[in-house]
């Protein structure tokens, strides 16, 4: 491994970052393109990264919201790619949403391997000299070292696993369950984004919801809290990436503490082998007769036994919701 290499010639509108990774080309490509594995690395040791939209695909869009964990700040970027060649290349653009000189970026990003070691040069365009010039005496050169050096140590934990994806990781499981609700497909979609009727069945059997505070839109977090039996609290933020009203609903949850902060789900004492963050598909599926078919999908589980339980709690927490959504029914 080399250090991170960065060339800024006068006079011209982009800059070159390169680093040489001791691994091979599908280990460095996988630690860079996981959404699971970007927040360990991307955004520098001060900030919580939070992916909540990551489609590494020709056309698909990205968006990470950063968090410095001194005062607060947080920072949003976004970006669409433009062109992915697996294992190969990435072009896609970077934004900073808040603006500001410079922060509307074209990267391409390419990865060659040699003799086992792989090199990713990203070559960063900016839309005039004067907005590269403007962004290179900000602490980028100290900020892009430290990110390219912590994508290191997660390529370096990889490749002491021996395989492209964590040990941890060797599997990739989907959480899957179903339900037939006897209502419009208005009621069940209203069931799920509404606070009123996320409060009235979010958590497995014997769970309660006492908050349930909605921001249904592309880009917006809601912030969801279920209680057990015994008084424990465990919140939820859950991003949504796709909004399709009455639908379908894609989002990303994430276990955070009482302040809101992300945190891992094993530091509220679940079990290792739930993703990081969990992403979500549902959809809602008018049926003939009238009522609705309601599918969750839930993705990433690296543990069978994790899977397993997780299962068992979306079940129970359908079933739930089921009975809400009937007990709503006008005039019952």
């Amino acid at each position: 491994m080399t250090d991170t290499e960065l060339i800024v010639e006068p006079g011209r509108q982009d800059l070159v970052i390169r680093r040489t990774f001791d691994a091979p080309v599908e280990l460095v490509w996988a630690a860079y393109t996981d959404p699971a594995r970007v927040p360990a690395w991307w955004g520098g040791s001060r900030f919580d990264t939070r992916v909540v939209e990551m489609d590494v695909r020709r056309g698909g869009s990205w968006r990470f919201v950063t968090t410095n964990r001194t005062d607060g700040t947080g920072y949003a970027f976004r970006g669409v790619y433009h062109d992915v060649v697996p294992g190969e290349s990435i072009v896609a653009t970077f934004e900073l949403e808040q603006g500001g000189p410079g922060y509307l970026q074209l990267t391409t990003d390419t990865f060659t391997e040699h003799d086992g070691a792989t090199t990713l040069t990203s070559v960063v365009l900016f839309q005039s000299v004067e907005d590269r010039d403007g962004w290179v005496p900000t602490d980028m050169d100290s900020g892009i070292r430290e990110a390219t050096d912590r994508l290191a140590a997660v390529v370096r934990q990889a490749s002491a696993a021996g395989a492209a994806a964590p040990a941890d990781a060797a599997l990739r499981l989907d959480v899957v369950a179903s339900r037939t609700v006897d209502a419009p497909v208005e009621r069940v979609w209203a069931a799920w984004t509404e606070p009123e009727g996320v409060r009235a069945w979010w958590g497995p059997a014997g769970w309660t919801c006492p908050e349930a505070v909605m921001d249904v839109r592309v880009g917006g977090s809601s912030r969801v809290t279920m209680r057990s039996p015994d008084g424990h609290d465990v919140h939820n933020l859950w991003t949504c990436s796709a909004v399709d009203a009455p639908r379908r609903l894609d989002f990303v949850l994430e276990f955070c503490d009482a302040a809101g902060r992300v945190v891992d789900p094993t530091e509220l004492g679940l079990p290792p082998g739930i993703p990081v963050p969990v992403p979500h598909v549902l959809t809602f599926e008018e049926l003939p007769a009238g009522g609705t078919r309601l599918t969750v999908t839930e993705h990433g589980y690296t543990s069978e036994a994790t899977q397993q339980m997780s299962l068992a709690g979306l079940e129970q927490t359908l079933d739930k919701l089921v009975a809400s959504v009937a007990g709503a029914r006008p005039g019952g």
